[in-house]
């Protein structure tokens, strides 16, 4: 009975709502006689509460090669998009953002709103809809926030590609399965009542994308203007080991305190630790030990006390390949210094986004993606995580008057 009547509660207001666009709004706009008038179209589109049909006014031009072309005035007030209002997109492209696939997300629509929308309609309708929402989101109005201490993480993850995309790319063994994907987060920091650090909560925003190092690294730094940079007291830049993001803070973000992730850092270390200690036992031991003093003393006692013990040692030449890591983040590792001014020693947002925002949509077993689908689908789940996709959607979803 409550399904019964929710949609029938629905029809009926989706056809007062068509009734309304077909006989109010017009007039309200001034769009119910438009210059050029030709007369008026029929039309139905999908909204929140199911399909909406309306009349309107068009007018007709002829283009450069003789061909007619009608406008729809009030479609064009209203925003509609692939044949939808704007409150449809925003919805359909959340849920398309958020479930692990498009038949799902249009199966719990229908659960949910009580209207059923196909899951190839959803992935159309993203990637119809994505670049210009990523545009809003880099154009946005820049914070007005002065001081505090700003983080920057970046890191990358793979997405499994179908084979057109994988055309000349070298895998790492073997032929290759997936394409790397770059991510980006920006987020401050607080001390709470009980003089910890911790991240703000919402205050999170990440950039993604397949581009190479140099534009990465630009859409970073442009996020992180939006975000205050400059007027931050303090940027800390915290990610792994890997070469090529030290190259690229090195290049574009000069004076940043860059720190290396303790977490990576401490698998460099065990590594090394099973590397002069055989025995499992003694070389969990050995483990806890080093990581306390990595922990508290920095990487120049890692260097002292293994450069030492390679002398002479079976795996010497693994060892010395082992703390080279150590040997070229030095600077990066001083753990104890970093603590006391209150700064993050873990990449722990990075890797969160990671997992959260791009394995878990894109990296689902029995997926393929080409490169646009993917990111596009990846740059609105960042919007809502980000709380930016709602945002955006109320800002273009406002009527907007013709001129005049």
């Amino acid at each position: 009975m409550e399904e019964t009547l929710r949609s029938a509660a629905l029809a009926h207001v989706a056809r007062i709502l068509g009734l309304f666009y077909t006989d109010e709004l017009p007039q309200l706009l001034g769009l119910d006689a438009p210059a050029g008038g030709c007369g008026q179209r029929t039309r139905s589109v999908l909204s929140t509460l199911g399909t909406i049909t309306y009349k309107r006014a068009y007018t007709a031009t002829v283009d450069e090669k003789g061909k007619t072309v009608r406008s729809f005035p009030l479609d064009d007030a209203l925003g509609i998009t692939q044949g939808c209002t704007t409150p449809m997109v925003s919805m359909m492209s959340w849920a398309g953002a958020v479930f692990g696939s498009y038949d799902d997300a249009g199966k719990a629509l229908g659960k949910l709103s009580g209207v059923a929308v196909e899951g190839r309609r959803i992935q159309r309708l993203i990637n119809a809809v994505s670049a210009k929402e990523n545009e809003w989101i880099i154009a946005r109005d820049r914070e007005v926030v002065k001081g505090g201490i700003l983080n920057l993480q970046v890191d990358m993850t793979g997405i499994r590609m179908r084979p057109e995309e994988l055309v000349g790319v070298r895998g790492k063994d073997g032929d290759p399965k997936k394409c790397q994907v770059k991510v980006g987060a920006i987020f401050r920091q607080q001390t709470n009542s009980e003089g910890e650090i911790e991240r703000i909560p919402n205050s999170t925003t990440r950039v993604v994308t397949f581009d190479d190092v140099l534009n990465f690294s630009r859409m970073v730094m442009d996020e992180a203007v939006t975000r205050g940079y400059h007027d931050a007291d303090i940027v800390v830049f915290t990610s792994d080991g890997a070469e090529w993001i030290w190259k690229m803070v090195d290049d574009r973000f000069k004076g940043v305190v860059q720190i290396v992730d303790f977490y990576h850092a401490v698998e460099h270390l065990s590594s090394l630790c099973e590397l002069v200690e055989p025995d499992k036992k003694k070389a969990a031991k050995l483990i806890r030990k080093r990581r306390s003093i990595l922990k508290n003393w920095g990487a120049d006692s890692t260097i002292a006390f293994f450069s030492k013990l390679a002398k002479g040692h079976c795996k010497q030449d693994e060892i010395e390949e082992g703390l080279h890591y150590f040997i070229t983040n030095r600077l990066r590792m001083r753990y104890r210094e970093f603590r006391k001014k209150g700064y993050f020693i873990g990449s722990g947002v990075i890797e969160g986004s990671c997992k959260c925002l791009v394995n878990q949509r894109t990296d689902l077993g029995g997926q393929r993606w080409l490169k646009s689908g993917s990111v596009n689908v990846l740059r609105i789940r960042a919007a809502i995580q980000d709380n930016l996709h709602d945002e955006y959607w109320k800002t273009v979803g406002k009527i907007r008057p013709m001129a005049g």
